[in-house]
């Protein structure tokens, strides 16, 4: 979804399509793609009437090897390098016009449904595994960890953070699965919850995996221990699908009926 103008702004794309023939002739980019060069077939989204606004953006299959479709650079992060990330680039690529996901106009309907049913729920559940091996990581070091033979875990100051650590990993994971449950169960008003457990829970995994680096003290700093990839790991999914700041816009456009 991602575009180099735009960012994850959809209703702002500028990659289009434009029928010609028994089919639509793409030109523009996506970047910050997951396992991009991996895939074999990708749905993309198009704009296909540039005077609709969002009811002119459409949804298209297209696959590997198509005439004018290419890769770009492949992206160097920071962390979340457990999978690759690369550009796509679309010029005068050709995609036959059965390859048109429902009808024209309905790409971002289709994208709405995917986020609240996968991508913010995923999001929300890698946070949660992240700080959860974070905290198993510290509790492991506390107990070995020993200052003039005493463990660093018989420390208050440590058992306060094991504690801080514990709970917030618990209240992330009750609002992931009550907004599971939700999204099986859809009620008449808007998903919410989905939004506030992907927004709950990356925040804090970036809390959870620092208090782990601190219990871990220069050892956390190194790349011996795991506990700096975790940390680098949760910074990366506070920008997933939808940043903090455009998460907090969402939730507050829908409670005040915006």
């Amino acid at each position: 979804m991602h575009e180099e103008v735009c960012g994850s702004a959809s209703g702002a794309i500028e990659t289009k399509a434009e029928i010609s023939g028994d089919s639509y002739k793409v030109n523009g980019s996506k970047i910050f793609i997951t396992n991009a060069y991996e895939a074999e077939v990708y749905l993309v989204l198009v704009r296909t009437d540039p005077l609709k606004g969002h009811q002119g953006i459409s949804m298209l299959i297209i696959e590997k090897g198509m005439p004018g479709f290419s890769f770009g650079k492949k992206d160097e992060r920071m962390g979340l390098n457990g999978v690759s990330s690369r550009e796509l680039v679309f010029e005068d690529c050709r995609v036959p016009r059965v390859n048109l996901l429902g009808r024209e106009g309905d790409g971002l309907q289709i994208v709405g449904q995917a986020l609240i049913n996968f991508a913010f729920l995923g999001a929300a559940a890698i946070s949660i595994g992240i700080a959860q091996a974070a905290l198993e990581a510290a509790i492991r070091h506390a107990k070995e960890r020993k200052i003039a033979g005493t463990p660093i875990g018989a420390h208050q100051a440590i058992q306060f953070l094991i504690a801080e650590m514990s709970l917030a990993i618990s209240a992330a994971r009750s609002l992931l699965f009550q907004s599971i449950f939700n999204a099986e169960n859809p009620g008449p008003g808007p998903a919410i919850d989905t939004r506030q457990a992907k927004l709950y829970a990356s925040e804090m995994a970036i809390e959870v995996t620092n208090k782990a680096l601190q219990i871990h003290g220069g050892h956390g700093y190194h790349k011996d221990y795991p506990v700096e990839r975790y940390y680098r790991d949760a910074r990366g999914l506070t920008l997933h699908f939808k940043t903090t700041e455009l998460l907090k816009e969402d939730i507050g456009k829908m409670l005040l009926g915006l």
